[in-house]
């Protein structure tokens, strides 16, 4: 008998989950667009402190703000801690921190503002 892991993490935010099909699934990346100012960043603290709470790893990689304005938000939502927060543009340490404690979620908020200087062989 196999026995696998249930594909999907929820948020733990049942209208994000119904939008998502069920929750984010393992192993891929979703991506969340919108305008400027529309509450894509405290949707995404929303979510991360939700699932911290349901007893998943979550590291918050922050590409635009510092460590202290991100955590200041993540209480300003729930009051949530143990939610990993680096403050980087560099993907590739983003990459190294995620692998090394093997987070069951990143957020990077934001992608486009990320580099990287790892190419492809």
């Amino acid at each position: 008998m196999i026995l696998m892991m249930n594909p999907l993490i929820s948020t733990g935010l049942p209208t994000m989950d119904g939008v998502l099909s069920g929750g984010l699934r393992r192993g891929s990346f979703t991506v969340m667009g919108g305008t400027p100012g529309v509450g894509k960043s405290t949707l995404l603290a929303q979510m991360a402190c939700a699932m911290v709470t349901r007893g998943e790893d979550v590291l918050y990689v922050t590409a635009e703000e510092t460590t202290a304005a991100i955590r200041a938000r993540l209480s300003r939502v729930s009051g949530v801690t143990g939610v990993t927060i680096l403050a980087t543009a560099d993907l590739d340490e983003a990459l190294r921190e995620a692998q090394q404690w093997k987070y069951s979620v990143v957020v990077i908020d934001s992608i486009q503002m990320m580099t990287t200087t790892t190419h492809p062989d």
